[in-house]
């Protein structure tokens, strides 16, 4: 029973840091798109860390199925890519990282 519980909010934990990190890449991509003179530093910084996120939820990581279950149904994750999709940052690495987590992603039934 310990371990189970242990094994449940680890998931917890990781699911809750996911759903954290892409409510603040979505603000913070509000932000961008609200700056006057796009800064090329800040471009940078919001790509990689939505990649960095992404990344989680590949085959290769531990808790890829979970990462990327959490990634794709979160409510933002769908904003974020609108917004990253207007302002031409949606590029091919996001597109293969996106296929790459689609491949991982758990079937949630209604």
């Amino acid at each position: 029973m310990n371990n189970r519980t242990q094994w449940q909010e680890k998931r917890l934990d990781i699911g809750t840091k996911i759903c954290d990190e892409l409510s603040s890449i979505l603000q913070s991509s509000k932000d961008y798109i609200e700056m006057s003179v796009k800064n090329p530093r800040s471009k940078t910084k919001l790509v990689n860390r939505m990649l960095a996120l992404m990344n989680t939820g590949t085959k290769t990581q531990e808790y890829s199925a979970l990462c990327s279950t959490v990634i794709l149904y979160d409510c933002h994750y769908l904003d974020i890519k609108t917004i990253f999709n207007q302002e031409n940052l949606w590029d091919a690495d996001f597109q293969q990282m996106e296929q790459d987590l689609i491949e991982c992603c758990l079937d949630i039934k209604a």
